[in-house]
């Protein structure tokens, strides 16, 4: 009897010390909380100013607005303007049946980048980020379910000799979806979508 006890817990032993850590920690990452608690109502965006069905999309999902609110603010110490996270449309297509997930992220940039061109700070600020948002973000399938919400706008700001610049990627939720699941590189992701500089223009940046 003994024996056949000793074998059984054997296997166990060994699937739980050869989990996978790098699974852990995706988890980790992507865990969502049904209840994020007060306080963090501030950093999603107004609702009286939406002009799309993004004011619907807002009321439908708000304990998930507020759980990526806490995860990103409190989980990953990640700075985010307030009123910034919501659903936003592309003015420049002008189709506001076509909505993104969003989200501004205020950052600084390091004495290293000070005096690197816009691309380059524009890009270390991508590979910065965007990791942590896209997978936060791609925990939440029920919203990319709405077929009126196609992907993602990540915008981040910083402040350069008093003058604040920005940039915004739009990201098609399946891209997202391939980077998540590492079908595509970084490198690959910035290329597949399109880029926006402080002037609201589209930019290339070079990889």
């Amino acid at each position: 009897m003994k024996k056949i006890i000793f074998f059984i817990i054997l296997p166990v032993i060994f699937i739980l010390f050869c989990s996978s850590p790098e699974k852990k920690e995706e988890e980790k990452i992507t865990v969502i909380p049904e209840n994020a608690g007060p306080g963090f109502e501030k950093y999603l965006v107004n609702t009286e100013q939406y002009t799309t069905k993004g004011e619907v999309y807002h009321r439908k999902y708000l304990k998930s607005l507020l759980g990526i609110a806490r995860v990103v603010t409190e989980d990953k110490g990640i700075s985010v303007y307030e009123k910034s996270i919501g659903f936003y449309y592309d003015k420049r297509e002008d189709r506001k049946d076509k909505l993104y997930l969003g989200i501004d992220i205020s950052s600084q940039i390091d004495s290293t980048l000070y005096y690197s061109t816009y691309s380059g700070i524009a890009l270390a600020q991508f590979r910065k980020y965007l990791k942590d948002i896209i997978y936060i973000f791609h925990t939440e399938k029920n919203i990319f379910s709405e077929e009126e919400i196609i992907g993602y706008v990540i915008t981040i700001r910083w402040e350069r000799d008093s003058v604040m610049e920005m940039v915004s990627i739009w990201i098609k939720e399946d891209d997202a979806d391939a980077f998540a699941q590492n079908k595509i590189t970084f490198d690959e992701l910035i290329q597949r979508n399109f880029i926006t500089n402080t002037d609201g223009k589209i930019i290339k940046l070079l990889l």
